[in-house]
């Protein structure tokens, strides 16, 4: 309990830098991996499709898009 607090609350401090999308992204690979999940290639799946369907529910679905990821400002920054 005291992991996924901790990691909850990680998360919690990356959204606003990173942005919604990377910061769950990385949530959906780190707390099955911190409670003993020890296959990456499912968790990468997992992840992926997790963030495809919150990409619908949010952007299509409901047309309220998310804030814009930081590392995609980095990347058109860089362009």
């Amino acid at each position: 309990m005291i992991i996924a607090a901790v990691i909850a609350t990680i998360y919690v401090a990356l959204v606003v830098p990173l942005g919604f999308y990377t910061a769950s992204f990385l949530l959906m690979l780190a707390l099955p991996m911190a409670l003993g999940f020890r296959q990456l290639v499912y968790a990468l799946i997992v992840a992926l499709v997790f963030m495809v369907l919150i990409y619908l529910v949010f952007s299509v679905l409901l047309e309220k898009p998310l804030p814009r990821e930081a590392l995609l400002s980095l990347f058109a920054a860089g362009a």
